[in-house]
This record gives C-alpha cells, structure tokens and sequence, in this order.
C-alpha cells in the first residue's frame, strides 16, 4: 500500500518508487559549475575579449561564447565584410556583470561589441517569416551554434549560425574558423546606454 505523501496531504496515496537497479553500481561525477567562469568576470565593468579555442574547449567555448552574446541586438547595417573576415556590430548585455540598481530598477550593464569571424567564404541570410526590410531595425541574437556541415568531418567547411527568433546569419568558413568577441567600448547601465543614444563610456 502506498504512503502519504506529505504535499499532496489527504487528495492522494503517493506510490513507493521503484528500486533503481543501478543503484550503487555507479557514482554520480562531480559536474562542473558553469556559472563560475561568470563570477569571475563580475565586479568592475571591463571591456571583454573571448576567442574561441581549437582545443578539447570548443565545444564549451562556443555555448559560453554564446551566452556572453545572449540578447544581443543586432542591425543588419552593423554587419561588414572586408575581404575574409566578417565583422557583426552588436549591442552586448553583459550578463557576466549581473544586475544592478539603476535608474530603471534593476538593470544591466550595456557595451558596444563586434564579432569578428574569419576566414570567411560565404555569408547568408535566412528568414524565417516575413518581415519588412530595414537595414537599421535591431535583431535580437538568441545565441550561436555550428550547423551541421562543421560535424561532417568529410567536408572541409563549418558554418557559423547567429540565430533570432525569425532570422539566421549563417557564415561559412573552413575548418579553421576564428571566432572573436571584442568589446569595444566600457560597459554602462542600460539606461545610461541608451540615454546617450546607444554610445557606451569610450
């Protein structure tokens, strides 16, 4: 017969669970916490570089690269190529800050950014549904990951996707891809950002 479950007081018997059949065959690792990489970039603004390393560290460079970026606002007018290297101009919330108070409440920390990626072989729009066309109208990166060709060891390229909500920018490179977030101006309060017309402290 099953037991009360304390939460659920008098609505129910909560079942006993099963016996896990692997218990004490293994032993759970200690995993590593991913927010410390963030703890130690908080306290003073600072302006961040991040490159992605063609090491073990990839493939966790790439989604802590992706977090650093995470809400960023991008223009396509912001985007430039000059010969092989891409330059995307952002507007980077720096999460590693945290919040702080500001004259809006709680608010973010704000700093003008580039992403610089290179060698670049192709570069490609795509959107996902209709929208109208304004080369000044900020996109929101939800983030960045590699498509599927870069896990094709049989081909010798590797795209790049900036994703938003309706849109992607897919930046074809070899296999020796560089990635490069820069920021290019000191981090303020959002309110102070956007109060000076999207400039940062230079």
């Amino acid at each position: 017969m099953g037991e009360l479950d304390p939460l659920r007081g008098s609505a129910g018997l909560a079942r006993r669970s099963a016996p896990d059949p692997l218990a004490g065959t293994s032993k759970l690792m200690r995993q590593p916490d991913f927010q410390k990489p963030f703890d130690e970039l908080s306290g003073a603004p600072r302006r961040l570089r991040y490159e992605l390393r063609h090491t073990s560290c990839f493939g966790h460079d790439l989604l802590y690269l992706s977090s650093l970026i995470h809400d960023s606002r991008l223009r396509p007018s912001g985007v430039s190529r000059r010969g092989k290297r891409l330059n995307l101009a952002i507007d980077r919330d720096c999460w590693e800050l945290g919040f702080h108070s500001g004259k809006e409440g709680s608010e973010l920390h704000v700093a003008q950014s580039q992403l610089l990626v290179s060698p670049v072989l192709s570069v490609e729009w795509r959107v996902e549904r209709m929208r109208e066309a304004n080369e000044e109208e900020p996109l929101w990166v939800y983030g960045l990951y590699l498509a599927e060709d870069y896990w094709n060891f049989e081909q010798d390229q590797a795209t790049l996707v900036v994703k938003g909500f309706d849109w992607q920018l897919r930046v074809t490179s070899d296999r020796n891809l560089r990635v490069v977030l820069q920021d290019k101006t000191m981090p303020v309060l959002d309110s102070t950002y956007y109060a000076k017309g999207g400039r940062s402290a230079g």
